[in-house]
């Protein structure tokens, strides 16, 4: 499992909707929903193994110290890595799926690879187990969420 994050930073974590709440509520807001990815992410049977893969390559001290901070549960087995420096978000994603299922010196060796963000506060264990289940069978799935876009990306 892949999961895109960045650090709850008040002014730079949910600046839209820091606009009606304030920066240290959207930032709060968003420490929460991304442990609670954390969390449901580290129940999933089918996933071998979690990459939190962060935005910024220069907070990777500040990534450990936070994820030091969270549940241990949740945290256990984790790796971090940073992700492409690069604004596309597609690109992003496509290189964290191949790190992920790369068998090369900086890969993981996953024959699938399922990719959340944080944002997604209902994300179950479930979501997961059924999208590695539904690569059994397919190339690709999606998560795909009410507003049109998708939660979540799985490929094999």
């Amino acid at each position: 499992v892949v999961i895109f994050a960045r650090l709850p930073t008040p002014g730079k974590a949910k600046t839209r909707l820091a606009a009606s709440v304030g920066d240290a509520n959207a930032a709060e807001f968003y420490r929460r929903t991304a442990e609670r990815v954390f969390a449901s992410t580290s129940r999933c049977d089918d996933a071998a193994s979690r990459t939190l893969f962060f935005s910024d390559p220069t907070e990777s001290n500040a990534i450990a110290n936070w994820l030091a901070r969270c549940d241990p549960d949740a945290r256990d087995g984790m790796r971090a890595s940073a992700q492409k420096d690069v604004p596309d978000l597609g690109e992003r994603m496509r290189d964290a799926l191949n790190r992920a299922m790369s068998t090369g010196v900086h890969g993981f060796g996953a024959e699938k690879a399922v990719v959340v963000g944080t944002d997604v506060p209902d994300l179950s264990a479930e979501h997961i187990t059924l999208a590695c289940r539904a690569l059994d069978d397919n190339d690709v799935v999606f998560g795909p969420a009410e507003d049109g876009g998708y939660y979540l990306v799985g490929v094999r």
